[in-house]
């Protein structure tokens, strides 16, 4: 039954025009030939929107924690389910335009209970670094979604390594 269940999941709703061959898309503020293949748009494309991305700080910041005790009692239920019925799971902290990292405490948690699952994509890297991989402050994009999924689900793990650790380009 969840087989192939993803932590993330994406619901793409095409609403958009052509122009130049390219496929503008309205609700996700994107460009693409159709393929998925995103070009990012210039300043002006996002109008009044462009405002909403507020500038951050220079320094790391973390986020207060979030996880308690009924919290880590219901995740261990999610994790014994998915794996007691075979579910090919990721649990994926996403990249937020707002660059805060997951709170320390947290994160050990949760590496501790989802070991090689636990993809942790918080804090400032070449994703949250850039504003055009976010429709808004909320949002990022349907092709960075695809990218996250790439790493997600590599097989080789070393690889997956390499790809997470490109990620970060500032010392965190």
């Amino acid at each position: 039954m969840y087989k192939n269940l993803s932590i993330c999941i994406f619901l793409f709703i095409y609403k958009g025009f052509i122009q130049n061959g390219e496929i503008y898309n309205i609700q996700y503020n994107e460009m693409g030939n159709g393929h998925r293949d995103v070009i990012k748009l210039s300043d002006d494309s996002y109008g009044d929107r462009l405002s909403w991305f507020y500038t951050r700080p220079d320094t790391l910041t973390y986020l207060e924690p979030l996880i308690g005790t009924t919290q880590k009692q219901m995740l261990t239920e999610i994790k014994n389910i998915f794996e007691e019925s075979g579910t090919n799971y990721m649990f994926i902290i996403d990249p937020s335009y707002d660059q805060c990292k997951f709170d320390q405490q947290d994160s050990i948690f949760l590496d501790s209970l989802f070991h090689d699952r636990l993809i942790d994509m918080s804090g400032i890297n070449i994703i949250t670094e850039d504003y055009h991989n976010y429709s808004d402050p909320y949002h990022y994009t349907s092709y960075i979604a695809n990218e996250i999924m790439k790493i997600a689900y590599e097989k080789d793990k070393r690889r997956q390594r390499y790809m997470l650790d490109s990620l970060y380009n500032t010392q965190q």
